[in-house]
């Protein structure tokens, strides 16, 4: 499998790697469950480790948006001048990766 060429491709394809993931990770009982009971117990399984996932990327993207905004005050009060447009740029990619994973897990599937 080739590396994501983006963050957008990168995001898109988490969701289904960790559904993969929690298929094959899911340990075998040795009584009889019946299928109705081990799927329940996948989703449920699924949905705690989307979750999971979903708050440590937004908790990674928090700290970054903070960081570009930090630098960007940092800046103007060194009097250096900032390219308003790229700034502007990298914090509405940002708040685009912010909607698209808090959207992971809710059935969205975008």
């Amino acid at each position: 499998m080739s590396a994501p060429q983006s963050l957008e491709e990168a995001f898109g394809t988490i969701a289904a790697d960790i559904r993969c993931a929690l298929g094959a990770g899911i340990p075998q009982k040795p009584r009889v469950v019946s299928a109705k009971a081990l799927e329940r117990s996948r989703a449920a399984a699924e949905a705690a480790m989307l979750k999971q996932a979903r708050n440590l990327i937004l908790a990674a993207l928090e700290g970054y948006i903070a960081s570009v905004n930090s630098l960007a005050e940092a800046a103007v009060l060194r009097g250096v001048p900032l390219e308003g447009a790229h700034h502007r740029a990298m914090q509405h990619e940002a708040e685009r990766y912010r909607a698209r994973i808090a959207a992971l897990g809710t059935g969205d599937g975008s």
